[in-house]
């Protein structure tokens, strides 16, 4: 039998801050030991930059949006990383109509929360067509069992399983100048790292009220929020941020492509991942492979990160003791808890460990 092919889709094959282009190339060398092959695209055609300079996934495996159709019908299982409504369900139906098995990982798409509601049109959607084609799917792919157990609840008949992502640790071997934490900067501020989308979803306004509750305890520590903006919440969030006269201890930063985010890492003291509503655990995983402590909430954490460093409920109050734990570790303290990270992270969630649980699940349904 020759090999199967996989064609996934992505919300932007832009490497971002917080965007699964960062670390989902790292799946395909462990694919190809599996005899699987990976095409990869994204839903929407205006952020999907084949012609830029500037990478943004291996060449031989991004395709262009306007083929994506014609690959649908020549690729063996089709796994959509994200879920966006129409753009996703006319896609679905064109695999659909191709007799193609697909797998949805919706990050938080398709479960209802506090902070993700489903309104009545989704729900009228959900009913005249979109139920179908989820409950067609081969697979429903959740990244952790929190995520599970909420689609369990919200999308009756979804056969679902989970599937989380993974990172290639060697990738950033190297990228902490120091074991020792904040030793690396003597007399620094310690840093607080937040990579990822600017958006409320993140969890970006408890976490800077939490930071600022923690009063003495917070001495010493600064955050920089690293990611694209999203609308308009970066100027808003900053317009917040100088009226309550913390502009010298909360700055902005670009990180662009991966290579920004890992020297951003290189100097972080430590990172926070706080979304408030299941999300892809990008920065968390960079964070773990590069030796960084990390305070994270349960919706967006990877199944097994409470063994290593602990996750908190997406509230501001739980935010703030987890951070308050966090902030008050001395640099030895925390430069233990990042190494055994990097450690978890290799055991758990390397590609080479992770890929062959996809590769089991696409020889399932082929």
């Amino acid at each position: 039998m020759g090999k199967r092919t996989v064609l996934h889709i992505l919300e932007s094959l832009r490497p971002e801050a917080g965007s699964l282009a960062v670390i989902l190339p790292g799946l395909l060398g462990s694919l190809e030991g599996e005899g699987f092959g990976s095409m990869f695209t994204a839903w929407e055609p205006g952020r999907t930059p084949p012609d830029e300079s500037r990478p943004v996934m291996p060449a031989p495996a991004a395709l262009r949006a306007e083929d994506v159709l014609g690959r649908i019908a020549t690729s063996d299982i089709i796994h959509f990383h994200g879920w966006n409504g129409s753009a996703c369900r006319a896609l679905a139906a064109a695999a659909r109509a191709a007799r193609r098995p697909c797998v949805i990982t919706p990050l938080g798409a398709l479960a209802a929360g506090p902070y993700h509601p489903r309104g009545w049109r989704d729900k009228l959607r959900g009913v005249l067509w979109e139920s179908a084609l989820i409950r067609g799917a081969a697979a429903i792919a959740a990244n952790n069992q929190a995520e599970a157990a909420a689609m369990q609840r919200s999308v009756s008949g979804a056969r679902v399983t989970t599937l989380g992502y993974g990172v290639l640790v060697q990738e950033y071997a190297g990228a902490r100048t120091t074991d020792a934490g904040g030793s690396r900067r003597a007399g620094a501020d310690r840093r607080l790292l937040v990579l990822g989308p600017v958006h409320p979803v993140e969890g970006l306004v408890p976490l800077l009220k939490a930071f600022a509750e923690l009063g003495r305890d917070a001495d010493g520590w600064s955050i920089t929020i690293a990611g694209p903006a999203e609308g308009g919440w970066r100027s808003m969030i900053e317009a917040a941020v100088r009226r309550k006269g913390a502009a010298d201890r909360v700055r902005f930063a670009p990180a662009a492509d991966a290579a920004a985010q890992r020297a951003l890492l290189a100097e972080a003291d430590a990172l926070a991942c706080v979304g408030l509503h299941f999300r892809a655990p990008v920065s968390i995983m960079q964070a773990l492979a590069s030796g960084v402590p990390v305070l994270a909430t349960d919706c967006v954490a990877p199944d097994g990160l409470n063994d290593v460093t602990g996750a908190c409920p997406p509230q501001r109050e739980a935010i703030r003791e987890r951070l308050r734990e966090l902030l008050r570790l001395d640099d030895e303290a925390r430069a233990r808890l990042g190494r055994a990270g990097r450690e978890a992270a290799l055991a758990r969630w390397d590609w080479s460990v992770v890929g062959p649980r996809y590769a089991q699940l696409y020889r399932s349904i082929v």
